[in-house]
């Protein structure tokens, strides 16, 4: 293996990052961290027996393999045949379940089952702990599900996989694309999906696993891994490198934050979400921590490249830049910009992509010798944020907030050093001359 070694003491724990150009022969110890899964098609860990309920034959089945799962429900039976599947830890993707058949009960439609996600047991209900949906908009507001899946049984075997819309019109509907670790599979239906299902007969499940839907970080994608003697902080990192891996996705309209967030400039590209589950729309501000955490473990800043030339391309005439695409590139961030700048120097450098910069510096220079100042108190030099502007937390902070200038400071400084990359000495002076040099230790 040839690799660069950053060695150090974080007391009391002595570690190393290494940056490889190949990789050594074998399995490294480091790779036992990894969290991804090995294919796109995720198989659960366990059934929570606990939770099973009512008729339910073979619930392992559907982990084993064995034979079918099969849930049953006579006319009027109040209690519901469930079982709780564990996929081991959160993944993402769209959930795909093998009928093996079905006999409808008392009525003419197909048995139903419900579908309600989970990250943790303690969220774990009758309902989702958070479908896309919940932020669904308009008047009355465009919902697809009310917290749950639905499917409509058939009578013949087949998969099916759960995908964004309904079935039958405004009935029988799913939300597609779901982060969790617990699903709890019911057979039960909705009074609303009447007639197309109803909450008796017979269903028999022949697996359950998932589509994974966001970067498969298996070890063979790895492009610098970390390793140290404490076995909890070692996991720490490669949790965070897993987090940023089922965030980093194709832009996708049926799957994307709801509310006003689906853009035509970044349909099909790959971007790098706030969130896997919520907040599924790329944010300037976590690209700060998220992008870094990407560039020391795979090649995947074309993610972060892609992010940050949409949201230039929608800089508005006075220099201020969107967080992201949601409510149509409109929500009022003033901290988010100064991101912007940060994240760009920082994509520059770990990736010495100059052409980026030079087709995207006039928008720096926008944002730092436009709009900035314009929100500058005279006599302090200080920003102060305008009315109607929030920040990455919406917090309460009026007048000069520290962390406004600090922010400030930081993003001036890095556009200084950017400036230099483009032989123009004097805006690296005239970013320097207003940022405060460093105070002495």
């Amino acid at each position: 293996m040839h690799a660069c070694s950053l060695v150090s003491v974080l007391w009391p724990v002595a570690f190393v990052l290494y940056l490889p150009t190949t990789f050594a022969q074998g399995s490294p110890s480091w790779q036992q961290y990894v969290r991804a899964p090995n294919s796109t098609i995720v198989r659960p860990a366990t059934i929570l027996s606990s939770y099973t309920q009512g008729d339910v034959e073979n619930a392992e089945g559907l982990v084993t393999g064995s034979a079918t799962t099969v849930l049953t429900r006579a006319d009027g039976s109040g209690e519901i045949p469930t079982l709780v599947v564990d996929f081991g830890q959160n993944v993402v993707g769209q959930l795909l379940l093998g009928f093996a058949s079905s006999a409808n009960g008392s009525s003419q439609g197909f048995p139903g089952i419900r579908l309600a996600f989970s990250e943790a047991l303690e969220y774990l209900t009758d309902r989702s702990d958070y479908t896309r949906s919940d932020r669904a908009q308009g008047n009355p507001p465009q919902l697809v599900t009310t917290g749950t899946d639905q499917i409509a049984v058939k009578n013949t075997p087949y998969t099916w996989e759960d995908q964004w819309g309904c079935e039958y019109d405004s009935k029988v509907c799913s939300d597609g694309l779901h982060a969790f670790r617990y699903v709890r599979i019911s057979l039960d239906a909705l009074a609303t999906d009447s007639p197309y299902t109803s909450a008796d007969g017979q269903v028999e499940i022949s697996s359950v696993s998932l589509r994974w839907s966001g970067y498969l970080g298996t070890p063979a994608t790895f492009t610098g891994w970390f390793e140290c003697s404490d076995a909890n902080l070692t996991q720490w990192w490669y949790d965070g490198v897993y987090t940023v891996e089922m965030g980093t996705d194709i832009f996708r309209s049926n799957d994307t934050e709801p509310r006003g967030a689906t853009s035509a400039t970044l349909l099909n590209k790959l971007i790098l979400h706030d969130g896997a589950k919520r907040d599924r729309d790329p944010y300037v501000g976590d690209l700060a921590v998220a992008s870094l955490t990407s560039y020391l473990s795979h090649d995947t800043s074309e993610a972060t490249r892609n992010v940050l030339e949409d949201l230039a391309a929608h800089q508005r005439a006075d220099g201020w830049v969107p967080p992201a695409s949601i409510n149509n590139y409109t929500l009022q961030l003033f901290d988010y910009p100064l991101y912007w700048v940060t994240c760009t120097w920082d994509y520059v450098f770990y990736t010495g992509n100059t052409s980026y910069l030079a087709a995207h510096y006039a928008a720096m220079v926008r944002i730092l010798d436009t709009y900035y100042p314009a929100h500058t108190d005279a006599a302090t030099q200080l920003l102060v944020r305008p009315d109607g502007y929030g920040d990455f937390a919406f917090l309460p902070r009026p007048g000069s907030a520290a962390y406004y200038s600090a922010l400030y400071v930081l993003a001036l400084r890095k556009a200084a050093e950017l400036a230099e990359l483009v032989s123009s000495p004097s805006d690296a002076r005239r970013a320097g001359a207003r940022a405060p040099p460093p105070s002495p230790p």
